[in-house]
């Protein structure tokens, strides 16, 4: 399950894909979300009007690639 924590303990990978996710963030609103899950959530909904559990989702869905798999788990 995704949690905001998620954004901070990941946000050095994070980062770039926020903007490419959602473009119309300025550089001056990543700086400032800086890992901040709330933020963000609060960014993306202002330009985009998206609901936070869709922002979660999409970042979700980037984050199991990050993640190593466990020894001896199929991929």
């Amino acid at each position: 399950m995704f949690h905001p924590e998620m954004i901070k303990e990941h946000w050095t990978t994070l980062k770039p894909k926020v903007r490419e996710f959602w473009p119309n963030l300025t550089e001056q609103d990543v700086q400032a979300i800086n890992g901040d899950g709330e933020l963000l959530v609060t960014k993306v909904r202002e330009k985009y009007g998206i609901v936070r559990e869709d922002i979660f989702n999409k970042l979700a869905a980037y984050l199991p690639k990050l993640a190593p798999l466990p020894v001896g788990t199929p991929r």
